[in-house]
């Protein structure tokens, strides 16, 4: 008869497990999440984590019958699927940030170092016993290198946490700050939790712990798709008057400008070269638009408003002019059409006006304002080529 203990953490574990798979069926199944390939072998290992350890217990515990050598290749698959749920943690994060180091196939094998040292002291251990033994009447002994079992997959979230962190810290990643924030919380609770569950054995911390981190990551990248473009990366309409409205509402509120910005001939581009190399133009102006406000951290968010129209909040406490602004966007295509990278010429039409709460009762009265902006500048752009 299963005992109270063991029926409570087999149960857990499965709801662990359960979970996990709704979750993973869910990530196959979509595409709201970029680069996830790393983000489902996480949690495909993580599953096989819980399924040994689930397996483990049972056998440990009389309630199914336990082979020595089948018992070894169950311990030995739980500490290793950590490792490498630690490496595809620190992958998935490089990946999903498009950090430099992700575009380095040498360095991700590199990075890997951790992974072929635990397979190697696996198969060694057999002979060494220098993780752990099992004895003959099965009874399981700690080896002298056991705590590497730990330190490996801990050094790959210790490392995504820094510099998480570190990115965090930056005001050039102000609209990807909760992206950070997850990453540097999400690889301490499984940290915690595996070294509650070292001491206290017949408690499952581990795989509850794995599950909400998985959890709070799934439902970040949720909120993401519907925050973000998917095309450009930039924040779409919702959020971008949800930083208008926190700007206007802000007690240090100085002032702001919000452009509208309008890609001239769009619909040209579509006909005559497609809709691929319509997509493409889009990129390149939100690329411009990054690349414009860069310097300005938190102080300005570019947007795509819908279309081909985009938006620049800049807020007017930062020390550059809104010509400034309109001027490296400007240069910026003129360097794009001269590189020939595409086959036609892009040029944007900008309008923007600056914030006046005698004038601007509300976020819409803003963007009004700013599309006639707009509409000026277009209006004067046509009277002149005619």
């Amino acid at each position: 008869m299963i005992y109270n203990a063991l029926a409570l953490y087999i149960e857990i574990n499965l709801i662990s497990i359960i979970v996990l798979l709704i979750i993973l069926m869910k990530c196959v199944r979509t595409d709201l999440i970029p680069r996830w390939d790393y983000f489902v072998l996480c949690i495909a290992l993580m599953i096989a984590n819980i399924g040994c350890d689930t397996v483990w217990q049972m056998m440990d515990s009389g309630v199914i019958p336990a082979m020595r050598w089948v018992d070894y290749l169950i311990k030995s698959g739980y500490f290793l699927t950590l490792t490498v749920i630690g490496f595809m943690w620190f992958l998935y994060f490089e990946s999903a940030h498009q950090t430099a180091f992700s575009a380095w196939r040498s360095s991700i094998f590199l990075s890997a170092i951790f992974v072929y040292a635990h397979v190697i002291l696996i198969i060694i251990n057999t002979q060494t016993g220098w993780l752990f033994t099992i004895e003959q009447n099965l009874h399981y002994i700690r080896g002298p290198l056991f705590i590497l079992q730990y330190a490996f997959p801990f050094t790959y979230l210790v490392v995504t946490m820094i510099r998480s962190f570190i990115t965090l810290s930056q005001d050039s990643n102000y609209v990807e700050r909760g992206s950070f924030f997850i990453n540097v919380i999400c690889p301490l609770i499984p940290i915690i939790f595996s070294l509650m569950q070292l001491y206290f054995r017949r408690i499952p911390f581990l795989a509850p712990a794995l599950m909400f981190s998985i959890l709070l990551i799934y439902s970040y990248l949720l909120e993401s798709a519907v925050r973000f473009d998917p095309l450009t990366g930039l924040v779409n309409r919702r959020v971008l008057f949800r930083a208008i409205s926190r700007w206007m509402k802000s007690p240090s509120y100085i002032g702001l400008y919000l452009f509208m910005i309008d890609v001239d001939f769009f619909k040209k581009i579509n006909d005559n070269y497609g809709h691929v190399a319509g997509d493409n133009a889009l990129v390149n102006v939100a690329e411009i638009l990054n690349a414009a406000i860069e310097e300005c951290g938190s102080h300005a968010i570019a947007a795509r408003y819908g279309g081909d129209e985009f938006n620049i909040v800049l807020d007017s406490s930062f020390p550059m002019e809104s010509n400034e602004v309109r001027d490296r966007m400007n240069n910026m295509i003129t360097d794009l059409n001269k590189s020939g990278k595409n086959p036609y010429k892009l040029s944007l039409s900008i309008g923007c006006v600056k914030y006046y709460p005698s004038k601007h009762h509300s976020v819409r009265d803003l963007v009004n304002a700013a599309d006639s902006a707009l509409y000026e500048v277009k209006q004067k752009r046509h009277t002149v080529r005619a």
